[in-house]
């Protein structure tokens, strides 16, 4: 469109165009009394003797801004057929001509609150050539096979037949309707693959653990009965001593160092049974080898860092560069990336690339992108402004920043470094 202009008055954003119809016009008096559904609101002002349309998009991005970054894909591209047919169908109950409806990408606006579309209508416009209506669909309809998600084949097929038909001339607005009637195809659940049986490897280390174990409890349970064997014995040594020694005292002696003998033994055995020195040996040994492999390991790092010590390496200093915004004030703790773009800012995750949580932000706020080797940032029709050194910009107005320029998102104020 021609002359489009963006102004912030008060807490709205508008859209401005001249306007050289008459003011009793029909369709304007129509969109003016009624709040038509699907059309964006129109007020007319005059600006030093000049007829102008203000329209209301205060809290909308148009499909370019909306389609910038991501592909269009199948629910998208049948929502927005059907409800370009729900336009056109109220405006005929209006007797609003079809051909009033501006079909540029950047004059359809996406409602982020009511989730709609809505649509430019300039009073008068059906008065036109056909030429420039039918520029209108060329430029919708090679927006769309630009942004149409590629991977979707039928849905790509699809676009492309509805670009052949618009270029030669056999579709009209109102026969949109058939392309978006079609309900979107059932897909298909991916298949849940079978649960994949899952396999242990068995451990060799594992193994020997468990035949030592083994080994030891058989060795446990030998200690055991030798001990009891022992024990035994030395009953009976006592018991014999004692009973023959009432008839032989020269037994006494023989018999009662047997007994203390015995008695060593026994303590001997069960002391030796309390101590693990193998266990005891292995940690040693498995802990000297952990320390000689991390004395390895850190004697091999810093040859290693010695070595890239000694050899300078040439840096390109543009890859060193980081575009950073740091947060002043009240947003200090913020901080935006801006290797990555374009880059959209604003409080709506869905949207946007960086969330900032605040309430003065907009769901899309702002938008940062490169252009021909500098950084530009753009107001996306902010409610609360975006701000460059202090001067607010005006809805969708684009400046290039300079390192340590201000900028400001609503209450967010952030310093360009």
């Amino acid at each position: 469109m021609q002359g489009v202009e963006y102004v912030n008055d008060l807490c709205c954003n508008y859209l401005v165009i001249p306007y050289g119809g008459k003011e009793e016009d029909f369709a304007l008096r129509m969109l003016k009394e009624n709040r038509t559904e699907g059309f964006l609101p129109i007020e007319l002002r005059r600006m030093d003797g000049e007829a102008l349309l203000y329209y209301n998009i205060s809290g909308m991005q148009n499909m370019e801004i909306i389609y910038g970054e991501k592909p269009v894909g199948q629910k998208e591209f049948q929502t927005f057929m059907w409800q370009l047919h729900e336009v056109i169908e109220y405006g005929r109950e209006l007797f609003l001509p079809g051909s009033g409806i501006c079909l540029e990408p950047t004059a359809i606006f996406w409602n982020l609150g009511t989730q709609r579309w809505e649509f430019l209508y300039i009073p008068g416009k059906d008065g036109r050539e056909e030429s420039d209506i039918q520029r209108e669909r060329e430029q919708l309809a090679e927006f769309l096979v630009m942004r149409v998600d590629y991977e979707d084949k039928k849905l790509t097929e699809a676009v492309y037949r509805f670009y052949e038909e618009i270029c030669a001339g056999r579709m009209y607005p109102d026969s949109f309707l058939e392309r978006g009637r079609e309900e979107p195809e059932e897909r298909q659940r991916p298949e849940i693959p079978e649960k994949e049986e899952i396999v242990v490897w068995d451990d060799p280390e594992e193994e020997c653990t468990e035949q030592d174990s083994v080994r030891k409890r058989s060795a446990t349970r030998m200690g055991r009965m030798g001990r009891g064997t022992l024990a035994v014995l030395w009953c009976v040594v006592i018991a014999l001593t004692f009973w023959l020694g009432r008839t032989r005292q020269e037994i006494l002696m023989p018999g009662g160092v047997a007994a203390v003998l015995l008695t060593a033994l026994l303590i001997f055995t069960r002391k030796k049974e309390r101590r693990i020195p193998e266990e005891k040996d292995f940690l040693d040994m498995d802990k000297e080898d952990t320390e000689e492999a991390i004395s390895c390991e850190i004697e091999n790092r810093r040859e290693e860092e010695t070595s890239a010590e000694e050899k300078t390496v040439f840096m390109d200093i543009r890859q060193e560069q980081e575009r950073k915004l740091y947060g002043i004030g009240k947003s200090r703790q913020q901080k935006i990336f801006l290797d990555r773009l374009p880059c959209t800012v604003g409080k709506d995750k869905m949207l946007v690339n960086h969330t900032i949580s605040d309430s003065s932000v907009s769901r899309m706020h702002v938008r940062f992108f490169e252009e021909e080797g500098d950084l530009w940032m753009q107001d996306l029709n902010s409610t609360n402004g975006t701000y460059h050194n202090g001067l607010r910009l005006r809805p969708n107005e684009r400046v290039i920043l300079e390192p340590e320029d201000e900028v400001g998102f609503g209450r967010m104020q952030f310093v360009y470094r």
